[in-house]
């Protein structure tokens, strides 16, 4: 197992849960379970239903939470869950928080027909000793964003476009390969992608697994 996947806790669609640093950090919580570990940090990608489920939020969300998102998800959640200011960060491609030792957030470009440019963005995650990067949904990886583990995304449907190709040629020029790659993402388009990718990554020698549908 890849050190830097123990804080992985759970992986669904576009949405992972991290446990570490003494923090429970999800990102765009979507069909979770009423079991489901409690949110220190949720952060919000863009408004998209299978990203933006104040439904989902309610299950996690407890006194306290920091919400992490964009401007047109930041009032929804204000007048959905009667936050205030105190309680959303906003967060637009190039931003960047750090929260306390070894926890960082840091919005990267994600975008495509489906999602323009300033709807909505990728994440890069630093917990504790490592980096994670999601990519939103979005066709273009950030070439620059140096981190342990990827999770690309792979539907082909309404991002990344034939992700054998499109995605694979993305990574290889990376300006530092990550340890390992996870395909995410691919419930709603093509279920074999996810499977497909990581066997095409395995390859060409670039260590990737599937967590999650």
């Amino acid at each position: 197992m890849y050190p830097a996947l123990e804080a992985v806790k759970w992986v669904h669609h576009g949405t992972v849960c991290f446990e570490g640093n003494n923090k429970v950090v999800w990102v765009d919580p979507y069909e979770v379970t009423d079991a489901a570990p409690k949110a220190d940090i949720i952060i919000i990608t863009h408004a998209h239903s299978d990203h933006y489920s104040p439904d989902d939020i309610a299950r996690i969300m407890q006194p306290g939470t920091l919400f992490f998102t964009g401007k047109d998800v930041g009032p929804q959640l204000a007048e959905r869950f009667g936050l205030n200011e105190e309680n959303i960060a906003p967060l637009e491609d190039g931003e960047h928080y750090t929260l306390g030792n070894k926890l960082e957030i840091t919005a990267l470009p994600a975008d495509n027909k489906n999602h323009p440019r300033g709807s909505g963005f990728g994440i890069l995650l630093r917990l504790g000793d490592f980096r994670y990067y999601l990519s939103g949904d979005t066709d273009v990886l950030a070439r620059n964003a140096v981190c342990d583990v990827l999770f690309c995304v792979c539907d082909g449907k309404y991002n990344m476009p034939d992700p054998l190709v499109r995605a694979v040629a993305q990574i290889q020029a990376m300006v530092k390969l990550p340890a390992v790659v996870v395909p995410y993402h691919f419930s709603n388009g093509d279920p074999t992608n996810g499977p497909r990718l990581a066997e095409e990554l395995n390859r060409l020698g670039i260590e990737s697994l599937v967590l999650g549908a």
